[in-house]
């Protein structure tokens, strides 16, 4: 098995993933670069992209199991919170 990771510099990218298509979106950081070095933070409650993995199956199938860990955002950090989501997905 093989995992990886959303790198870093592609969260600074993006401002939203899509984890499941049509249903929810989520902030990949809970504070956003407004102009140069100058960043605000996002609300609090807002849910944001804690973890992302993605796990290779052996064999003919060759699958692909994501799983997504979806937390909130606090203080311009995202956090599990109370109510966190693990959201597991196979292509």
């Amino acid at each position: 098995m093989s995992w990886s990771t959303l790198s870093l510099s592609t969260a600074k990218t993006l401002n939203y993933v899509t984890v499941i298509p049509a249903k929810l979106i989520v902030a990949t950081s809970c504070q956003v670069e407004c102009a140069y070095s100058n960043f605000e933070k996002r609300k609090d409650g807002v849910r944001c992209l804690l973890e992302y993995n993605v796990r290779m199956t052996k064999g003919q199938s060759r699958r692909q199991h994501k799983t997504y860990i979806v937390g909130v955002c606090k203080s311009g950090y995202c956090t599990l919170g109370k109510h966190p989501l693990n959201i597991t997905t196979q292509d």
